[in-house]
């Protein structure tokens, strides 16, 4: 909230109905949820505005809003899936001890515990920044070469935003392209979500050999991409999941220009490349660039070709 003056009791009163309002749904005892409260008000007040808690099994992030008349109503909305399973399963947290570290992240936004193999842990969550972690509070001893694992890093940090939503297969294939792009781009890697939002992740690295992901909403109008290429609205699914992998597109425009696009994701923004010079054919010579069946684009012609086939879907295109 900045350095606008704070009205704690107005925010007091917020905080009480907001939580009256999803705490039974969560199961907490009523003699909780004046401690709630007050973690609320003081998040709202030192996180700008913003707000964590742990609610049945989910961490919600909640903030004060403003309806129209200009009366202060509370928003909620769920936060990313799976830290908490992932703390038992990843950093071998006894699901026994969650309820005390529940307890210490709703009051401070920190809680200490000591796992199975007797490593005291840090955990911490920032409702300004909308991220969260976990560190080892001793030094580990890291092995020289030691390579860390960066598709099992991946798959964590998609976990945490898709829950269950990705199936199995292509869960593997996202968490692979994220793992490269971080490699590739110094800890930079990004998924479209659609035409209009981008999820950015970012790698950061800590001497003492862990590391931190932070995951953020952005806008991105791929439209305007597809327009300025002159290509249609139906190729933009099949343009997303190419770029999700990673992987360049060859485009061939109508006076057989041939260029690659691809997506850096440190500078966030498409970018595209001349492949070489327009080809001194007519028109009805140049390869189309998508599939007519699927929509998927299709490779460069090469030279004295006059059909192939779509990877996609199978489909036989000939040049007419």
């Amino acid at each position: 909230m900045g350095q606008r003056k704070v009205n704690s009791r107005a925010l007091r009163q917020l905080a009480e109905d907001l939580i009256r309002r999803i705490a039974p749904e969560a199961g907490l005892p009523e003699e909780e949820w004046g401690g709630l409260a007050t973690s609320l008000v003081r998040q709202w007040i030192t996180y700008d505005g913003s707000a964590a808690l742990f609610l049945g099994g989910q961490q919600v992030d909640l903030a004060p809003g403003r309806a129209p008349p200009g009366k202060p109503r509370g928003v909620a909305g769920p936060a990313p899936h799976g830290w908490l399973r992932q703390l038992t399963r990843d950093w071998k947290v006894s699901p026994d001890d969650l309820p005390e570290v529940i307890g210490q992240l709703n009051r401070g936004q920190s809680a200490e515990v000591v796992n199975a193999d007797g490593v005291p842990l840090r955990l911490w969550v920032n409702p300004k920044e909308g991220s969260r972690g976990v560190e080892p509070l001793v030094r580990e001893d890291i092995r020289p070469g030691a390579k860390r694992d960066y598709g099992k890093v991946a798959a964590t940090a998609l976990e945490q935003e898709f829950g269950e939503g990705l199936d199995p297969e292509e869960m593997d294939e996202l968490a692979c392209s994220v793992a490269k792009q971080w490699q590739r781009h110094g800890g930079h890697a990004c998924l479209f979500l659609d035409g209009r939002r981008q999820l950015h992740f970012r790698l950061t690295e800590h001497g003492d050999g862990t590391c931190a992901v932070a995951a953020t909403k952005v806008g991105v109008d791929l439209g305007a991409v597809l327009t300025s290429l002159g290509l249609p609205p139906e190729a933009l699914p099949e343009l997303i999941a190419r770029l999700n992998l990673g992987q360049e597109v060859e485009l061939r425009d109508g006076r057989g220009a041939a260029s690659v696009l691809w997506h850096d994701p440190q500078a966030r923004r498409i970018c595209v490349r001349q492949a070489g010079p327009a080809r001194p054919a007519a028109p009805a010579q140049a390869a189309p660039v998508l599939c007519p069946r699927c929509t998927a684009v299709l490779s460069l012609w090469r030279e004295g070709e006059r059909q192939q086939t779509c990877p996609r879907c199978g489909h036989t295109v000939a040049l007419g």
